[in-house]
């Protein structure tokens, strides 16, 4: 028998999660015989053979259950985030697609449902278990980062000892509750993109502990404290399949409570994490600051109030931009219609505003996944509008229509000028995303 670890311990904080008219429902094969599977973990109940079935990827060799380990070509489902190829983009060392990850999430959740509006209740089980697994994955730096850079950044202190940092990292805990679950969508390609948000954070996220983890190793560490280390990853790994799982229950029998669908209609564009940040003093999205010589400052920004006359404000809900970059944004096709926000200058922390300082603001949409760099921030996707932006102007309200656009992009390019020495010199400045609101319903 298999030990209560890994995914199947994650598996079980989840489904512990769901509400109870979703486990009551389930009614799988519960005999002895068909639970007493030398690959199982002991199960005594529904919850826990829920749970178990989070092990599924790993049973590819088994017959049985070979067919919900392969993807619809026949490549294994990866064990990270896939490539475009639907490789394990980590291990193969290749860029992470977010089409390709989003036709396979659509591709589990919509098996997960139908099994469920069928009744299939075994059917049901093995593919949340497929699905739990695959959400879990990335949470864990063993599978969401180069492994290879694990002893390289952090080289081991003793000479002549090779150690495989994965095995280390897969180190579930279990000491915690999973959250409450939440609704993902109301519809299956956006339960699949809010999944897969959730997940491409949480990699990011979860490398945080690999110092922590690389470092108790090299010592030889209890494995309890590399549970102890890696618990507040397990804990979200485990909320994320709970919410997974509560979301295909909620597709399958169209049970969508309003206070559970509430956050749904507009998303704050400052929650999301972005594709590609062109580079610059940005590294990522601060939500509610900017730079200014290496700290962060609040956002302050003139704005025209009723009357029409000019007033300084500060914006709690935006971030800021380098005024000589681009940011891309998956969205996957169909989810959002429509992008407001207001755009101006800072009028405070006015580093690169002078009289030579002019800023072009664009939107821009692409109907694919756009993966073109360009030093020039010219990345072939359509312009859907473009603004000119300049010092102590107010801020400017804007309002894209999103039909069809997989990649949303934010632009700003600044041009060079001559000075009195004949040097080609730049003026450039941060630009303010006040307020950015993703909105399900144009209008």
């Amino acid at each position: 028998m298999q030990e209560w670890s890994g995914h199947a311990l994650l598996g079980l904080r989840a489904a512990e999660a769901l509400p109870e008219w979703e486990m009551s429902l389930l009614q799988p094969d519960m005999r002895p015989d068909s639970l007493a599977r030398p690959f199982f973990p002991k199960i005594h109940s529904v919850v826990e053979k829920l749970a178990a079935m989070c092990l599924i990827l790993d049973w590819v060799y088994i017959p049985e259950f070979r067919r919900y380990c392969l993807q619809p070509g026949g490549r294994w489902v990866p064990h990270t985030l896939a490539a475009a190829d639907g490789s394990a983009a980590i291990t193969a060392q290749k860029p992470v697609s977010c089409t390709a990850n989003l036709a396979l999430l659509q591709d589990m959740l919509q098996a997960l449902v139908v099994a469920l509006q069928a009744r299939d209740w075994e059917e049901a089980l093995r593919r949340a278990g497929v699905l739990g697994h695959f959400v879990q994955e990335p949470f864990t730096p063993g599978h969401s980062t180069n492994n290879e850079l694990f002893a390289q950044i952090f080289p081991d202190p003793v000479s002549g000892r090779h150690l495989r940092m994965h095995h280390f990292f897969d180190s579930a805990s279990g000491d915690f509750l999973a959250d409450a679950p939440r609704l993902l969508g109301t519809s299956v390609i956006e339960c699949a993109l809010n999944l897969l948000e959730a997940m491409r954070r949480g990699g990011r996220d979860s490398r945080k502990y690999i110092p922590a983890v690389v470092t108790a190793a090299y010592a030889g560490a209890d494995p309890r404290r590399l549970q102890e280390i890696l618990a507040p990853a397990s804990q979200q790994a485990a909320s994320l399949t709970a919410s997974a799982w509560h979301s295909a229950f909620c597709l399958a029998f169209q049970r969508f409570e309003a206070a559970d669908c509430a956050w749904l209609a507009e998303r704050g564009l400052g929650e999301l994490l972005p594709i590609f940040i062109h580079p610059s003093l940005y590294q990522e999205v601060i939500p509610g600051y900017l730079v200014e010589n290496g700290y962060l400052q609040p956002l302050w920004a003139w704005e025209k109030d009723g009357l029409g006359r000019q007033r300084e404000v500060h914006i709690s809900a935006g971030f800021a931009m380098y005024g000589h970059a681009g940011i891309k944004y998956f969205l996957g096709s169909g989810v959002y219609h429509e992008f407001r926000c207001r755009v101006g200058l800072p009028s405070r922390a006015r580093s690169g505003q002078d009289e030579h300082t002019r800023v072009l603001f664009a939107i821009e949409t692409d109907a694919q996944e756009n993966t073109v760099y360009s030093e020039d921030i010219e990345y072939g996707a359509q312009r859907q509008l473009e603004i000119e932006l300049l010092p102590d102007q107010p801020l400017q309200e804007i309002t894209v229509p999103l039909q069809n656009a997989s990649t949303m992009l934010l632009t700003a390019r600044c041009f060079p000028y001559t000075s009195a020495e004949g040097d080609s010199l730049f003026s450039i400045p941060s630009v303010i995303i006040a307020e950015p609101v993703l909105c399900k319903n144009a209008g």
